[in-house]
């Protein structure tokens, strides 16, 4: 009697898993995509300080007190508060330079500020800059509306050709785009892209 139960027992889970296995070929995942539409909102600038590139060019700086001076009276000169600056020490002994420096770094939402201080070109002084790219809040919701739009699209199309249709959205994978982020480079080769998986169910 206990083999038979055993064997009842083991024939129903066989059926459950059939008819799971049976539910999921029934479903379709395509992939739906949006442009993200961003603006620069900012500016980071880093002005890396080494005394390793003026040992030789600039024999009369001996110390980076001296080349931190002379940049900041040339910055001074060009109409910009050197003041405004942070500095970050150890991420500039992270860089694995020889001689001593510093990293001084200012962040601003002004493109004439960003313009004075690429201005000021000097031995010794290596300028980084970086992107504020920001999200508008208003354009999230309407975002989430065309990438799914777009996701349904391409599941009809592939649907249409086996003979069936999408319908109910069974799973959605991905992550919504930062509302900002800083970028290194600009232009338009690059457009940002937001994506999801999306599973529905095949009628």
């Amino acid at each position: 009697m206990k083999k038979l139960l055993y064997i009842f027992s083991m024939l129903c889970v066989f059926s459950i898993a059939a008819q799971d296995d049976e539910g999921l070929s029934k479903t379709i995942t395509v992939n739906g995509h949006v442009e993200v539409p961003r603006e620069i909102k900012g500016y980071r600038i880093k002005a890396t300080l080494s005394m390793d590139q003026v040992y030789y060019s600039e024999p009369t700086i001996t110390s980076l007190e001296q080349l931190k001076n002379k940049y900041f009276k040339a910055l001074q000169e060009a109409g910009f508060d050197s003041s405004k600056f942070s500095e970050n020490t150890q991420e500039f002994l992270a860089l694995g330079y020889q001689k001593e420096g510093t990293i001084l770094e200012y962040e601003t939402t002004s493109k004439e500020e960003l313009r004075l201080l690429s201005k000021v070109k000097m031995t010794g002084i290596t300028l980084a800059y970086q992107f504020k790219s920001v999200l508008n809040p208003s354009l999230r919701e309407g975002l989430l509306d065309t990438v799914l739009e777009n996701a349904k699209d391409n599941a009809y199309r592939i649907c249409k050709a086996v003979g069936t249709k999408p319908g109910d959205i069974v799973k959605i994978i991905g992550d919504h785009p930062k509302a900002e982020t800083w970028v290194t480079y600009l232009g338009n080769s690059y457009p940002e892209y937001w994506t999801l998986s999306v599973t529905y169910r095949m009628e």
